[in-house]
């Protein structure tokens, strides 16, 4: 937990730096729809150098991610919770699976605004309710929460932990700091690229406080859940199936009706973000097309139902790897320009300074 916390706070600055990129360099395409994003920023900030190539490079990583990462975990998570809570829906996650991609197909292939309609409902409640089980749990252990936060830090730099050592638990926590927090990977500048300002540097820094919320606040609940209630000791399970059992180890039969519409609607919200960076990295490539919006909707329609049906394990693999293909033509995309965000932000603070910004645009 500990390098997931030091990965969220650089991941603030890699946020920072890519948000503001992406608004800069967004750009009015054919059909009158405003195309942002790493591939964007990719390509026509780094036009200079040559390498205008790389935005291709990642619209084609970003439709694999969308298929075989975040979308699968999401399904998977899902149909795991429910054949837990539910005894009758063991073994039917095809079925499961069915209902899911039913749900996300139907969703984005109403495009953006009713895309838009549902994860403003539907991601509030989620935070909410996740931070309220875990205040719940952690005041009903107040007087260990100390000794939780003693014992992740030691476990950071014990030389012994897990079979790798110090290096072993730093690395395993960046992986999933960048799941988590998605800061490098690309897809938070796709989102907020549709952001009506002329400010660039005004989205970054408003987009750099996702990784904190994230990583810092949310992910340390969990964490906090799982020690306080000494089930990070347990070996037989993973995922949402740990986390569900501990939160119902201290309050009960209570959980089965708090912790599902959270776990279903983050699954749905997280499945349906990635669906939208599909989608935008298909108008990147294919231009507005929509028989190739349909289709891709379908298809990850299906491929929820895939989710539903594999195994955690197999999954997390993919996703390792995905968000690496993604974070690796992001690496010159934060390096390269750095300096250009690095003037463009001092403009920024010296025109606030100087009650220069308008409230309505520059």
């Amino acid at each position: 937990m500990f390098w997931i916390w030091v990965s969220g706070f650089f991941g603030m600055a890699v946020k920072f730096v890519f948000c503001s990129l992406s608004v800069k360099y967004r750009a009015l395409r054919k059909g009158g729809y405003i195309l942002g994003g790493p591939m964007n920023y990719l390509s026509r900030g780094l036009r200079r150098r040559n390498l205008k190539g790389l935005g291709k490079l990642l619209a084609v990583f970003t439709l694999i991610a969308a298929f075989g990462s975040s979308n699968l975990f999401s399904c998977n998570q899902s149909s795991v919770f429910l054949q837990g809570v539910f005894p009758s829906l063991k073994g039917r996650g095809i079925q499961i699976g069915i209902v899911f991609g039913a749900t996300l197909g139907v969703i984005l292939i109403g495009r953006v605004k009713r895309l838009v309609r549902v994860t403003e409902k539907v991601v509030p409640f989620m935070c909410i309710g996740h931070v309220l089980l875990g205040l719940i749990v952690i005041s009903l252990n107040a007087a260990e929460v100390g000794g939780a936060f003693e014992l992740i830090i030691r476990g950071a730099f014990n030389p012994g932990a897990l079979k790798g050592g110090v290096l072993g638990v730093l690395i395993l926590g960046i992986r999933r700091g960048a799941f988590s927090n998605e800061a490098g990977v690309g897809t938070a500048p796709i989102a907020h690229s549709e952001t009506k300002t002329n400010r660039p540097i005004s989205v970054g820094l408003v987009a750099s406080i996702g990784p904190f919320i994230d990583s810092v606040v949310v992910c340390t609940l969990t964490a906090l859940i799982l020690v306080l209630t000494y089930h990070y000791q347990v070996q037989d399970l993973g995922g949402v199936d740990l986390t569900s059992a501990a939160i119902k180890s201290q309050i009960g039969m209570m959980e089965e009706y708090l912790f599902i519409p959270i776990i279903l609607l983050l699954g749905l919200s997280t499945a349906l973000s990635w669906g939208y960076y599909a989608i935008r990295a298909s108008l990147y490539l294919f231009g507005a097309n929509r028989r190739v919006e349909i289709l891709l909707c379908v298809l990850y329609g299906i491929f929820a139902i895939v989710g539903a049906s594999v195994s955690l394990h197999s999954i997390i693999d993919l996703v390792d790897l995905f968000v690496l293909l993604m974070a690796l033509p992001n690496v010159l995309g934060l390096y390269i320009p750095s300096g250009e965000v690095r003037s463009d932000l001092h403009a920024y603070l010296s025109k606030l300074k100087g009650d220069k910004i308008l409230h309505k645009g520059e």
